[in-house]
C-alpha cells in the first residue's frame, strides 16, 4: 500500500501548468522565430529581388510574428496571476491510497467539506509522470495531482514502478531520467 498527501494550491497548479504547457510554448516560439525569419527573408526579396515596393506581407509576417513571440514569453506569469486570484483561499488537501485492487482518493478541502472517490486503474485514461509529480487523468476534465515529494509510506520510486505496471502503456515518462 502507499500513501500520498499532496496539498493543492497556488505552488501546484502552477507546477501542473509548466508541465502541460511546455513542449506547445517551445513549439510556439520556435514558429513565431520561423515567422519573423520569413518576413525578414520576404522584405529582402522585395527590396533587392521584386523592387514592386509592395512590403505588406513582410511586415505583416514580422509584427505578427513579434506580437506572438511576445504574448508566449509573458503568458506563464499572467497565468499565474490570474491563478493566484481565483485560487486565493480555494486550497484543498488529497490523500491518496493506492493499493493491488485500485486506488481511494479523499479531498478535504479547506472549508471543511470532504469527498471520497474510489476505483480501480482500469478508469484512467492516461498517467504522465513528470519530475515531481505524477498527472493521473480519468478523462480530459479530471486530473488527479500526486506529487512526489507528499509520500507518506514508501518511496517515490517505488509508486512510479507499481503505476507502471498497473497502467501498462498509458504510462508516460515526461522528462529524462539521469
Amino acid at each position: 500500500m502507499f500513501e500520498n498527501e499532496t496539498k493543492i494550491d497556488l505552488e501546484t497548479n502552477m507546477r501542473v501548468s509548466r508541465n502541460v504547457s511546455h513542449r506547445m510554448r517551445i513549439t510556439s516560439c520556435i514558429l513565431n522565430v520561423c515567422l519573423i525569419v520569413l518576413g525578414v527573408v520576404f522584405l529582402l526579396l522585395e527590396l533587392y529581388v521584386f523592387k514592386d515596393g509592395d512590403y505588406f506581407l513582410p511586415v505583416f509576417l514580422m509584427v505578427m510574428g513579434a506580437v506572438l513571440l511576445l504574448f508566449m514569453l509573458f503568458l506563464y506569469p499572467f497565468v499565474q496571476k490570474i491563478t493566484g486570484k481565483a485560487l486565493q483561499g480555494k486550497e484543498s488537501i488529497m490523500h491518496y491510497v493506492f493499493n493491488e485492487d485500485g486506488y481511494e482518493v479523499v479531498t478535504n478541502m479547506n472549508d471543511g467539506t470532504s469527498s471520497t472517490t474510489s476505483e480501480n486503474y482500469s478508469a484512467f485514461t492516461k498517467c504522465n509522470e513528470y519530475v515531481d509529480m505524477w498527472m493521473m487523468y480519468l478523462n480530459q476534465a479530471t486530473v488527479f495531482i500526486v506529487r512526489k515529494d507528499g509520500m507518506k509510506s514508501r518511496t517515490a520510486e517505488e509508486l512510479a514502478q507499481f503505476l507502471m505496471g498497473k497502467f501498462g502503456a498509458k504510462y508516460k515518462v515526461c522528462y529524462k531520467k539521469r
